[in-house]
């Protein structure tokens, strides 16, 4: 069966459960088998009932994005709680911005990061080598808590 569908046939086989496409009357539960073609300038096969599904999907995705809510990167002086009257694409755009922000300077600190082993933990480290044992992340684990006086050394 290959025929066009329009948006307008969608939502009539979406809310009224049936329509009449291409001189041929379908019902929603009909489509659940059918493959339908649809020419919107390029053919494409598809199920048509997935097709619908995803057509409510979509509907209900919009009516969440109306909702209201709140977050954390929208706190300020003017808006203490961070809520937002719904998540149109400046509040969206916000919200990323904030939290590309937040990954930069996570980032930022991990590349300036260089710590050393206190007097103690390199002088087990240097006990230990000279004791035959091999440079390894277990030595410069138990050197860590010799550090930090979880561990004598």
């Amino acid at each position: 069966m290959s025929i066009k569908l329009s948006k307008s046939d969608m939502d009539k086989l979406h809310s009224k459960g049936e329509g009449e496409i291409g001189g041929e009357k379908i019902t929603y539960d009909q489509v659940n088998e059918k493959k339908v073609e649809l020419d919107d300038k390029t053919k494409f096969q598809l199920d048509l009932k997935h097709l619908l599904d995803k057509h409510v999907v979509k509907e209900m995705a919009e009516e969440v994005m109306k909702q209201k809510g709140y977050s954390k990167f929208l706190v300020s002086k003017d808006n203490p709680k961070g809520e937002t009257s719904g998540l149109d694409d400046k509040t969206l755009s916000k919200i990323l911005m904030q939290i590309g922000s937040k990954v930069k300077e996570t980032i930022q600190l991990g590349e300036n990061l260089n710590e050393e082993l206190c007097a103690k933990g390199k002088a087990y480290i240097r006990k230990r080598k000279a004791a035959g044992e091999k440079s390894s992340a277990y030595l410069s684990g138990r050197a860590v808590k010799v550090c930090k006086g979880q561990m004598k050394g």
